[in-house]
């Protein structure tokens, strides 16, 4: 069994969902194959604009633009393909934009969008990919299977930043599927809480739904399918020279994605390294090419495997006499952040100095830093904290590479490079 997983990019029209397609009837030739799904390129940032005026009441007006367009990716592909069953798709798309026009007004009339509600309108993209693919499928293949991701995926109970319960989801899986075709489909996104409501694994959760859904049928690899060709060893946007890696390892992937190289969802890497299911990032509209394969590991004896860039980062400095005096400081600091939903991406410490620096990305500092003061009111008035410092309009610069750690001087020559570019360094952090 294979897992297949194609990114918005790669449904964006109907052409595109053809070479999907085509990809999928390729490796169907070799193996059973399941293919998780996200929903064509900007539909869901229409969607989840169409959840943001529910409170003012104007969320309806979103609901034909998005019609108009999904209808027109049907149109299409009924041209590129006559022989769909087109009353069948006109049929369930009817049905699909009835759901929509029901949650929105349901919340509406309530006022606010209900999480469960907003689980299942901002999937509504993911659902439509599956209608055309499924469609396209059953014109080349007698029995096309569809998974619903929200019968298995188990969001783990108190997970702020959605995690999935492997255990209950493999349970529920094995309950709910004996499968038999060798065609499965399935949306990404899409989850359940511990409770059984709808939910979903955040924004880009859809190489996250492909890796749980690789460990719960055994798969032998999963393919995340994108636009660019693999791996690069640094921004090829940034970088011209910038070379595709061949391989890397879980590790290097997981430490590439969480320092801004847009490879995977960050979580993604987790459950495939657990359970040892290499990877391999592809390019849609170049399958001949080879990608990159991530794997436990890289075939390679390089010490530095890739640089990344993640800009607009800000720093606060938290320090002052109490940090000295008191216990449990630092696990408020990260609690404050945590109880606002905000993301630490860098900590860096002082003992000499008693301070704790910490990174967020730039559009979540104003928050953080209200947070913050409001949590340490007390402290700041009384003088046993020093005046949060907060730096913004930063960049995070990381070096990666899974040998690094028995090399000498690679530190001192990536401080030398930046000296020479005339590049103040203002926190360290190293893994």
């Amino acid at each position: 069994m294979k897992v297949l997983k194609f990114g918005g990019s790669s449904l964006a029209d109907a052409e595109r969902f053809d070479k999907v397609a085509n990809i999928i009837t390729e490796s169907i030739s070799n193996t059973a194959t399941a293919t998780v799904v996200s929903a064509p390129q900007t539909v869901t940032n229409r969607l989840v604009a169409l959840t943001n005026a529910i409170p003012s009441g104007t969320a309806t007006q979103h609901i034909a633009p998005i019609e108009a367009h999904l209808s027109g990716l049907l149109q299409a592909a009924f041209q590129i393909h006559p022989d769909i069953d087109q009353a069948y798709c006109l049929g369930v798309f009817k049905e699909l934009i009835a759901k929509l026009h029901q949650w929105t007004q349901g919340a509406e009339l309530l006022g606010h969008c209900p999480e469960q509600t907003y689980a299942q309108i901002v999937v509504t993209g993911e659902r439509f990919s599956i209608l055309l693919l499924d469609a396209i499928l059953k014109t080349r293949f007698k029995q096309v299977a569809i998974l619903e991701p929200q019968d298995f995926i188990t969001i783990k109970e108190g997970s702020s930043d959605p995690v999935v319960n492997l255990d209950e989801t493999l349970k529920l899986f094995e309950q709910h599927y004996d499968l038999q075709s060798n065609v499965i489909l399935m949306p990404g996104f899409s989850a359940r809480d511990h409770e059984g409501r709808p939910t979903t694994l955040g924004r880009n959760g859809s190489d996250y739904s492909a890796a749980i859904l690789a460990v719960c049928v055994k798969a032998e690899i999963c393919e995340v399918w994108t636009d660019v060709d693999g791996v690069y060893n640094s921004d090829p946007n940034l970088i011209t020279d910038a070379q595709l890696l061949e391989t890397m390892s879980y590790h290097e992937a997981m430490e590439l994605s969480y320092f801004g190289a847009k490879i995977l969802h960050p979580k993604t890497i987790t459950p495939l390294r657990q359970y040892e299911i290499p990877c391999r990032i592809k390019n849609t509209h170049s399958p001949e090419n080879p990608g990159t394969l991530i794997s436990k590991k890289s075939a390679t004896k390089d010490n530095i495997r890739a640089v990344t860039n993640m800009p607009d980062v800000a720093l606060f400095t938290v320090s002052g006499p109490v940090m000295k005096s008191m216990a449990g400081i630092a696990s408020r600091i990260f609690n404050t952040i945590k109880e606002a939903s905000l993301s630490v991406i860098m900590i860096s410490q002082s003992s000499a100095e008693h301070s704790i620096s910490f990174c967020v990305p730039g559009q979540e500092a104003k928050l953080a830093s209200k947070c913050l003061k409001a949590a340490f009111q007390l402290e700041l008035e009384s003088g046993l904290l020093d005046p949060i410092k907060l730096q913004t309009q930063l960049a995070m610069i990381t070096i990666v590479g899974d040998r690094m750690q028995n090399q000498r001087g690679i530190a001192a020559k990536f401080f030398t490079a930046l000296a020479k570019a005339r590049v103040n360094i203002i926190a360290i952090a190293q893994d």
